[in-house]
């Protein structure tokens, strides 16, 4: 703050707080800086950034768990700070179904409440209540569900499509899922038996060389 040496200037610093901001351009340099240095420390724009060296955002970036859009989410318990984290989508995902169980908020004000889309929501009820946690991890990265069907998988659809009454598509990617722990479309699950059955059949055809 300002400190001057002489009364005079100690004066001439207090009585120029209630002049107008125009009236500093006639304060001595040493006088006119300190003031200036006040206002620029106060300044928020000039607040140091947050860390770019969080470990924990990293982390969730690598598991690409990390909130999309973390300040939407407006639930006072992550409003508060401490333990419930805005960035963490599978505790937010989480603490939305539970606001939806056990408190009572419909599914929109969840979705709006947690900075969460329907469709989202939607999804994080079905996994959740099929694979628990789990469920709420993001799906893995890599081969679509043709490459899904292991030789075991195959045995398996063909020995339970070949039961009467056959089993539909859907029925079958139930069992897959509660069996296996494998997520297949029914539409994935009749390419892949029409598929196999027709590799089967290029096998088994006689050959044509005489």
């Amino acid at each position: 703050m300002c400190q001057p040496a002489t009364l005079d200037l100690k004066e001439t610093c207090l009585s120029s707080i209630n002049k107008p901001i125009n009236a500093l351009d006639k304060l001595p340099v040493p006088t006119l800086m300190s003031q200036k240095l006040v206002y620029i420390l106060r300044s928020p724009s000039l607040m140091p950034p947050a860390s770019s060296n969080d470990p924990k955002l990293k982390a969730l970036q690598t598991n690409r768990t990390l909130h999309p859009r973390p300040a939407q989410v407006r639930d006072a318990r992550f409003t508060a700070g401490g333990f419930f984290d805005a960035r963490d989508l599978v505790q937010v995902k989480y603490e939305a179904l539970r606001a939806i169980q056990s408190e009572g908020r419909t599914l929109s004000q969840a979705a709006r409440d947690f900075g969460l889309s329907r469709p989202t929501v939607y999804e994080a009820q079905a996994s959740f209540a099929a694979q628990g946690l789990e469920g709420l991890l993001p799906r893995k990265c890599g081969p679509k569900h043709a490459r899904k069907f292991t030789t075991d998988l195959l045995e398996y659809l063909q020995t339970a499509r070949s039961q009467q009454p056959a089993p539909s598509a859907k029925e079958l990617a139930d069992q897959l899922q509660q069996r296996f722990r494998v997520t297949v479309h029914p539409r994935s699950i009749e390419r892949a038996l029409a598929h196999h059955q027709e590799k089967r059949g290029r096998l088994s055809s006689p050959s044509q060389n005489p």
